[in-house]
């Protein structure tokens, strides 16, 4: 739905992490360590539950 805000020059995708507390975008490994973890049994008594993975964003 934003690809094209990212597209060109990355002045936005730039932008955006500058703004982000850990100053960088998620890996694709950070990312997938989480969805594995909810997915696991290690999780089952979890309900309900958003677990953001911003970098901090919501911390602002």
């Amino acid at each position: 739905m934003n690809a094209a805000d990212f597209e060109g020059d990355g002045h936005m995708a730039a932008w955006v992490a500058s703004e982000t507390p850990a100053k960088r975008w998620a890996t694709a490994a950070e990312v997938a360590d989480l969805t594995l973890f909810i997915a696991s049994r290690h999780a089952d008594y979890m309900h309900g539950t958003v677990l953001p993975i911003d970098g901090g964003w919501l911390e602002k």
